[in-house]
């Protein structure tokens, strides 16, 4: 019986005669040298674990105590066994066993003889071994690992070679009946009449699956799988029409059972039973079972183990799932990190000491990083604020963020005026085809006489607070990586001694609280009024009470405080 669960160019360069031959001779050493490698690689052939006279059961191993036995057979890259010795153990093994509960592994290619693989195999032999209920009632639990051992290419630096040989010498062994029929007298010995108990597992690993795959019904397989239906036929031979069900002819398959293995139901609480999958949840795959013998109507005892077993293979799988759905999510969030760390040290400002002004600007990202950014520059033209808001959040709103922030700054180094800087970054963006994906930017230049110039791109009107009142700037222009051939204007208003300066994103004005009432302008113009930055940010705190933020809030405040002479510092 087998059990199977499926898952779903160079220039020429001059070269005179003397280093030509120097170059040949030394180039056909090297090629000789790297062919003997070659052949000594290729030479690596045969079984590791080869049975003599002196050691006749050399290809089976296991502890002292004999709770568990490993018997190890090697085919050749042509289907042939290496050595039929190794079967002819492994079935003296299976023959002495009263109660054997056997193992088969088809796994591909063996690399040498202590592989990763047939530890593997045999740590899980020794862990089922060990099961109370195999100590309990003595089951004999023997594994048979069957590898193919072929001629290998041992040069480094030639896997990817070597790996399409090994896939070609699957694919031949596969074909082949020698390996099915090892197989087959496997598993009649360990269903001889005279054992008290018996079962055999097939399973089938790399190009091992391959072996497996040649042996059952895909018909079936595959229309249980579409057709989320179970199909049980107990005696084909009662079958009036198996047309197109060639592997159950060619076979011989006389019992076919597959049940679908449905993705397990949500348990509604940690006191309540996990419910039944419904015949209508996710196909994750599906429990195989066929056999060359025919079988009795199915017993509701069976039917009950059948589906016991589906839901347990379901639910390892969708555990199996949601194991590597959290190493995702955990690698994800690593990766977040790092990002936000990179982003806070390229976004780091310096602010600029100047005479005539203070700066101060504070961000908080409502993700680990986020599309705004702010940043400050003083040159010969004076002192420039730069703050933006990528549409968006996550990463994608940080990238264009940090794009954005690196091309700006760049600009007002290089002195060019601020319509030029919005129009070659509008431009940028719309050229570059990023999808659905603007910023509105605000950029503003205090002179040291209290000249202020600003260009603001759909961004928050900026606050002048002068002697106790707030202004509202209104010129405006479209956001930038809307429109390629947008035009962008700036405006001038005159700053007083005293007078502050406040630049904020759309996170505040849009911070929400428990009732999804919003932060808005007036409020905003009320802390602005009366407040610093820092008291600004308390006033948005306390309005929201706990509800966290779904925008990044970044407040910049410039307060101007006398005429001086501009000292350039970048």
């Amino acid at each position: 019986m087998k059990w199977f669960i499926r898952t779903g160019q160079a220039g020429w360069r001059h070269c005179n005669p003397k280093t030509s031959r120097i170059l040949g001779s030394a180039s056909l050493f090297v090629a000789t040298v790297v062919f003997a490698i070659f052949i000594t690689g290729c030479a690596a052939y045969g079984p590791y674990h080869a049975n003599t006279s002196g050691e006749p059961f050399n290809s089976v191993r296991g502890p002292k105590d004999g709770r568990y036995k490993l018997a190890i057979i090697e085919f050749g890259d042509q289907g042939s066994m290496l050595d039929p010795s190794q079967l002819a153990a492994a079935l003296q093994v299976i023959d002495k066993a009263e109660r054997p509960l056997l193992f088969v592994y088809i796994h591909g290619w063996q690399n040498n003889a202590v592989s990763r693989d047939v530890c593997r195999f045999e740590h899980f032999i020794d862990t089922v071994s060990g099961f109370p209920e195999m100590t309990g009632r003595k089951i004999n639990v023997i594994g048979v690992y069957i590898a193919w051992r072929g001629k290998d290419v041992t040069v480094p630096g030639l896997n990817l070679l070597t790996f399409w040989s090994r896939k070609a010498t699957g694919q031949t062994v596969a074909s082949q009946n020698s390996c099915l029929a090892a197989i087959s007298e496997i598993a009649l010995t360990a269903r001889s009449p005279a054992k008290k108990y018996h079962h055999c597992v097939l399973l089938g690993h790399s190009f091992g699956g391959l072996v497996l795959g040649n042996t059952i019904s895909h018909s079936i397989l595959d229309d249980a799988l579409k057709s989320n239906s179970e199909f049980v036929l107990t005696d084909t031979s009662r079958s009036a029409d198996l047309t197109g069900r060639k592997s159950i002819v060619a076979y011989d398959l006389r019992t076919v059972i597959c049940v679908p293995l449905r993705k397990p139901q949500v348990q509604a609480t940690r006191d309540t039973e996990a419910p039944s999958p419904a015949p209508s949840a996710e196909v994750m795959g599906a429990l195989y079972v066929d056999s060359r013998f025919a079988s009795r109507d199915i017993s509701g005892v069976s039917n009950d183990i059948l589906h016991a077993i589906a839901t347990e293979a379901a639910s390892l799988i969708e555990n199996a799932r949601l194991v590597q759905a959290e190493e995702a999510g955990r690698r994800y969030q690593q990766e977040l990190s790092i990002a936000a760390s990179i982003q806070q040290r390229l976004m780091a400002v310096t602010i600029p000491e100047v005479p005539f002004a203070k700066l101060a600007g504070r961000n908080l990202s409502c993700k680990e990083i986020g599309g705004d950014f702010f940043d400050a520059v003083n040159t010969d033209q004076g002192l420039t604020i730069v703050l933006a808001d990528v549409s968006g959040k996550g990463v994608s709103a940080a990238l264009l963020a940090s794009t954005l922030q690196g091309m700006i700054y760049s600009q007002l180094t290089a002195g060019m005026p601020l319509t030029e800087i919005v129009t070659a970054v509008n431009r940028f963006f719309t050229d570059k085809n990023i999808g659905e994906k603007y910023a509105t930017v605000i950029i503003a230049r205090v002179r040291d006489d209290g000249d202020l110039e600003y260009v603001n791109c759909g961004h928050v009107q900026p606050l002048v607070v002068s002697n106790g009142a707030v202004q509202r700037p209104g010129h405006g222009n479209l956001p930038v990586g809307l429109l390629p051939d947008a035009k962008y204007e700036s405006d001038h208003c005159q700053l007083k001694p005293g007078d502050r300066l406040v630049l904020v994103t759309d996170g505040v004005t849009e911070a929400e609280n428990a009732r999804g009432d919003f932060f808005e302008d007036s409020r905003l113009e009320l802390a602005a009024k009366t407040g610093t930055l820092e008291e600004i940010f308390a006033a948005i705190s306390t309005f929201c009470g706990g509800t966290p933020l779904n925008d990044d809030c970044t407040v910049v405040e410039l307060v101007y405080s006398f005429a001086g002479p501009v000292s350039a510092v970048i």
